[in-house]
């Protein structure tokens, strides 16, 4: 009979037997291969990892005790070299689980970036693997990651992948500045999680990402900063369905307000970062403390909407070079700005 399933838990095997074991892994029959609760290590994975005639589908290498960094690593590398056979991987205590949708993470990678061991990151993988919540909360310092590599940010997103149930982030106060944002955006497009909140109001992953399609998202007034700025521009790349993302009215700076803008450009379909209405012949944005990242926002939608015969931005937080910018972006266009009496 195909598909046959081995169960080796809590067996005592140690590296040593895995080795000596390897010819059963190659079994044509077998399919599922249970190692749960055994004191295999890094040379245990190694020795799975050299097998060549990989026939396992499904792996099961979870511990009632979270695993070590070294060791984790060590699974994921077979996972990555046996992606394209390996269906499902489990590598977590009973309290979560993983399934390589996670290994289609894996085939999306060319390679898979060496995670050495330390302080840092045990600690971070720790948290990962002892979270029996959907939510993973590494708020307020409970994650120093602020000197962390990309690198470093796509291990620790591919092992929560495959060793916990977590499906939402919280990243706020987690000392990680814009420099470090393409490491954060690396965690963003994490396959399984829904939600990543870095400045209190989560972001709608799924949805920036377009896999759950909706025409309209809106993120205005919400407190946002440069940091989900640049992880926004990071998802919406894919995104085919969104026509309007109202992101007005945060903190995004003028480094944000660009890097979405750049983004959107991309996106023909993408025709407002401010919500206004295709239909809409006016837009009164005065009096609501707007400011340069607005302003930069707001040349976006003058660009793309030709419907529109007055704008009223009076009253706003918005400089010279930035009504500048407006002016450009309403050059040869039936609109109209109202730009005077601003702070």
């Amino acid at each position: 009979m195909r598909g046959a399933m081995l169960v080796l838990d809590n067996c005592g095997l140690a590296d040593v037997d895995v080795h000596a074991a390897r010819g059963l892994f190659t079994c044509e029959r077998l399919a599922h291969l249970i190692l749960m609760d055994n004191p295999i290590g890094v040379r245990g994975l190694e020795h799975l990892r050299s097998v060549t005639a990989w026939k396992l589908r499904k792996l099961d290498f979870a511990s009632s005790t979270p695993l070590p960094t070294s060791v984790l690593h060590a699974l994921l590398q077979l996972g990555f070299r046996q992606r394209d056979k390996l269906k499902r991987l489990e590598g977590v205590h009973p309290s979560g689980f993983g399934n390589l949708q996670d290994v289609a993470h894996l085939k999306n990678s060319t390679s898979l970036p060496t995670l050495r061991p330390s302080a840092k990151t045990d600690d971070a993988l720790r948290l990962v693997q002892s979270s029996a919540d959907s939510v993973l909360d590494l708020s307020g310092g409970r994650l120093d990651a602020s000197a962390w590599s990309v690198d470093e940010w796509r291990m620790f997103s591919v092992a929560m992948s495959v060793a916990s149930r977590t499906r939402s982030v919280k990243l706020v106060n987690c000392n990680v500045d814009a420099a470090k944002a393409r490491g954060i955006a690396v965690l963003a497009g994490n396959r399984v999680l829904t939600e990543l909140d870095l400045d209190g109001h989560p972001l709608p992953i799924k949805q920036l990402k377009g896999e759950d399609p909706v025409e309209a998202i809106n993120l205005s007034g919400n407190d946002l900063s440069v940091l989900s700025a640049i992880v926004i521009a990071s998802l919406i790349g894919s995104n085919t369905a969104t026509k309007s993302l109202d992101v007005l009215q945060n903190n995004l700076g003028e480094e944000g307000a660009k890097a979405i803008v750049q983004a959107a450009q991309t996106k023909p379909q993408l025709m407002t970062l401010c919500g206004i209405k295709p239909d809409q012949t006016e837009a009164d944005f005065s009096r609501l403390n707007l400011n340069v990242g607005d302003a930069i926002l707001l040349a976006f939608d003058l660009s793309r909407n030709s419907g529109l015969v007055k704008l009223d931005v009076r009253g706003n937080r918005i400089d010279d070079a930035a009504k500048e910018l407006l002016r450009d972006a309403a050059k040869g266009k039936r609109v109209g700005l109202l730009l005077a009496s601003t702070f």
